[in-house]
């Protein structure tokens, strides 16, 4: 969100509730009311920079396969930069960015996955270099600190 608001462009901010993530072993009931609850506050403090009433909703959600709700969204809205957060997770969730970076190369849709954590996606531990990558990685997290609340949007 930072980096959208930094670049001054027009932006949508779009959660997607994913039938496959949601079904996967690893997901329980408590991870989804986690992530409504930070979605519920996004949308309070949204409403508030914004200057919105209480009934708008400046998140968009949806329901569905990743690329088919990106489609959609695509018939009503040009795109031509999607940003999001890099996802490590499980197998499925690997396999649904592949899809999502075939998507967008098909479209010329550039994609910028943002790094959360201090994983580094495709390192491996039998990797010579792991040790280096992963520490300059950690510092980097570490270091970057927390961005500032934005006072007001594009």
């Amino acid at each position: 969100l930072a980096k959208a608001i930094d670049e001054g462009r027009e932006f949508m901010i779009l959660y997607i509730y994913e039938p496959d993530q949601l079904s996967h072993d690893t997901v329980h009931g408590s991870h989804v009311a986690f992530v409504n609850e930070g979605l519920q506050d996004m949308q309070a403090q949204l409403r508030e920079v914004l200057g919105l009433e209480a009934t708008a909703e400046p998140i968009c959600l949806r329901r569905g396969e990743v690329t088919e709700v990106l489609q959609s969204l695509l018939q009503i809205q040009p795109l031509r930069r999607l940003l999001s957060h890099q996802e490590t997770g499980h197998g499925t969730s690997f396999e649904r960015d592949k899809r999502v970076r075939r998507w967008c190369k098909a479209r010329g849709i550039q994609w910028t996955e943002l790094p959360q954590s201090t994983v580094v996606r495709g390192l491996s531990p039998l990797d010579n270099n792991w040790p280096e990558v992963w520490q300059a990685q950690l510092e980097s997290f570490l270091s970057a600190g927390p961005l500032p609340k934005p006072s007001a949007l594009p």
